[in-house]
């Protein structure tokens, strides 16, 4: 993570007169992590360019649904899979938790849940789907993908549950539970100063409502 923010802030500082419009055109959809205070962090809406502030990871995970568009499984299965680091159980040992199998629709006592002889983990790593033998690699759907980038997505077939479409990789990431959802948009954010973070206009969950 210092890379990337080492890497973000010499830019910044290299392009002083970049424009506001510039500026939030390369941040839309982004997590963003304020490297001249504490480390806050805070998401760019894509669908109104606001930033709105993560604070703990409660407050995170009501931002991420409050913000988030309802999809199909369907359509959500056009989207790569970025996997992170998760906590809760894993009763199958496979290197996915069950709360991410349910969202898959894959077993959490079997680490093969179609027994083609690769496990679920490595079939999602590889592209191919865990629920079909020896199948063919899932065709993703690039113009969905680039729509969606930077966006929340809610499994409305599922139980609600949650995905960030990363900007810089095109792949979902599952978030899971609010300590989940803080740590993977911790792991995915961009550092940013103070200047160009005054740049964004500033939104609640409250006022977006009204």
């Amino acid at each position: 993570m210092k890379k990337s923010i080492t890497l973000f802030v010499a830019a910044v500082l290299l392009l002083p007169s970049v424009t506001q419009a510039a500026l939030i055109d390369d941040l839309r959809g982004k997590i963003l992590i304020q490297v001249e205070e504490n480390g806050e962090d805070w998401y760019v809406n894509p669908a109104n360019d606001h930033r709105y502030f993560m604070g703990r990871p409660n407050h995170a995970f009501d931002l991420m649904r409050g913000l988030g568009l309802g999809v199909t499984n369907n359509d959500l299965n056009k989207i790569p899979i970025g996997l992170t680091p998760l906590s809760g159980r894993d009763d199958d040992r496979d290197g996915l938790t069950n709360i991410f199998e349910q969202s898959q629709g894959t077993s959490n006592v079997s680490d093969d849940t179609d027994g083609d002889g690769f496990t679920d983990r490595e079939e999602i790593e590889n592209g191919y789907s865990p629920l079909v033998a020896l199948g063919q690699k899932i065709v993703f759907d690039q113009k969905m993908i680039d729509r969606l980038k930077g966006k929340i997505l809610l499994q409305v077939e599922s139980f609600g549950e949650a995905w960030y479409v990363n900007p810089d990789d095109g792949k979902r990431y599952f978030l899971g539970r609010p300590a989940d959802a803080f740590a993977v948009m911790r792991n995915l954010g961009l550092g940013i100063t103070n200047a160009n973070l005054d740049e964004i206009e500033t939104e609640t969950l409250d006022q977006l409502s009204l």
